[in-house]
């Protein structure tokens, strides 16, 4: 009962029934239980599936509160009771609802399957979408023969910034010091963004003081005693000084202009208000192979931001070639490949391109053309 009251509610002939049964049953516990999810189901409609493998195994073991572990960017976690009729969009409310956040729909929650990353779609039942036979097909490759139990178990929820068509640094603080700052960080060292020496010094010093600030474990900082290089200055720079002479100089920028007197929370501030300015700021980027420019390199280094979507040359970060989502009249993507058609384009067809994270650069950018205009492009 406790299963059904969650997932479909009964005809008009039987609620009576129902509701009697309720109200007259000894486990009084688990009758109000079952009450209050009947009427929950009643004003939120129908499950489109079975009870999950976890609602299952929750009742079987006489319990009724089920807990989903949610990580953040920064590296913390928060614990949270999701029932039977939650939607998506509910959980993202009381998440958002308990770090204190300001309002805002460009936080969304993903599940990590495997090598894939995938956003869940708002207004599908939690639940629903957390079934066994659908997660399989979301692996890669698919896991259509697991174990239902390690299935569920393979799936990490997290909850992050998805689009940056809104985002001011200083905006949101909160959002700045879980989010904003630590999503932005990965991203510069691995080198995507165009910045010269100095600027990766300057960086290296702000990340430096944002690790060592706050934490006492690290204790004085020297040049001989501070993280290592790879976690403060981009990859593509490592071949531009000997570490002797990297250290010396991230020391002095992290002692410089007052460093010694900032916290973390100001060092990720002025980080994030540096790192705001480039023009390829808040982008989700991806390798792409092409053949639709000659002139251009075969590989290049796609990113999205609220600019549109663009073309970096992996060699020197210039950005080659950029289409507004205006200008994007449809998408199409998968595992292996996204399309796209444009406007002004006199071959008038597809623009194709291959990328391991083409079912990615699509719902970016359905999901930056929904900011801008309501209705979504259309489907090759």
């Amino acid at each position: 009962m406790w299963l059904a009251t969650g997932t479909f509610p009964p005809s008009d002939f039987i609620l009576e029934q129902v509701n009697k049964f309720l109200r007259t049953a000894r486990r009084r516990w688990l009758a109000k239980d079952c009450i209050e999810r009947l009427q929950k189901t009643m004003r939120r409609g129908c499950r489109l599936y079975p009870p999950n493998l976890v609602e299952v195994e929750t009742i079987k073991f006489k319990m009724t509160k089920i807990l989903n572990t949610v990580y953040y960017p920064n590296d913390t976690e928060g614990f949270f009771e999701v029932d039977s009729g939650t939607k998506v969009k509910d959980f993202e409310l009381a998440i958002m609802e308990r770090l204190e956040l300001q309002p805002c729909e460009e936080f969304k929650l993903f599940a990590k399957i495997g090598d894939t990353v995938v956003n869940l779609p708002p207004d599908m039942f939690f639940y629903d979408y957390m079934r066994h036979d659908h997660l399989a097909l979301q692996s890669k490759p698919p896991r259509t023969e697991t174990d239902p139990d390690e299935i569920y178990q393979m799936v990490a929820l997290i909850f992050m910034r998805k689009t940056w068509s809104k985002m001011v640094p200083g905006h949101d603080p909160k959002a700045d010091a879980i989010f904003h700052y630590h999503q932005e960080v990965p991203k510069f060292l691995r080198g995507w963004h165009k910045s010269t020496k100095e600027d990766a010094t300057r960086m290296a010093g702000l990340i430096c003081r944002a690790k060592v600030a706050d934490n006492k474990k690290f204790g004085e900082v020297s040049e001989t005693n501070m993280p290592p290089l790879n976690e403060l200055i981009p990859r593509d720079k490592y071949g531009n000084m000997l570490e002797k002479e990297w250290k010396k100089q991230i020391f002095a920028a992290y002692r410089d202009n007052n460093d010694g007197e900032k916290t973390s929370s100001e060092a990720k501030a002025e980080f994030l208000n540096i790192i705001f300015q480039w023009p390829a700021f808040g982008s989700a980027f991806v390798d792409v192979k092409q053949k639709a420019f000659p002139s251009l390199p075969q590989t290049l280094l796609g990113a999205l931001n609220k600019n549109g979507l663009n073309f970096i040359d992996p060699e020197t970060r210039e950005i080659v070639k950029n289409y507004p989502f205006s200008q994007i009249l449809k998408c199409r993507g998968d595992q292996g490949f996204f399309e796209i058609a444009v406007k002004g384009d006199p071959k008038k067809s597809a623009l194709r391109f291959e990328t391991e994270l083409g079912y990615k650069v699509a719902d970016l950018i359905v999901s930056y053309k929904e900011i801008e205009t309501p209705r979504e492009p259309a489907e090759l």
